[in-house]
């Protein structure tokens, strides 16, 4: 598991999720692959910074709490 630091992952992850993001993936599949457990974590830290940066979207935009919400990287 990675430690949670006081950069909150930083760029590095970020990057591994933009990569990875190619093609939609869930939370949990971002979690699962960045070998991160909390789901509170990735979300904060990692998907809505992208989010906020147009570097990620949301697949379902009107409902963006749907259960089946999936992210893909904006090209």
């Amino acid at each position: 598991m990675i430690a949670i630091g006081s950069d909150h992952g930083g760029d590095e992850l970020k990057e591994k999720v933009l990569k990875y993001c190619y093609e939609s993936k869930t939370s949990r599949e971002i979690r699962e692959y960045l070998k991160i457990s909390s789901k509170s974590y990735v979300s904060t830290y990692i998907i809505k910074p992208l989010i906020d940066a147009k570097m990620l979207s949301y697949t379902n935009v009107k409902s963006v709490n749907a259960k089946n919400q999936r992210y893909i990287t904006k090209k």
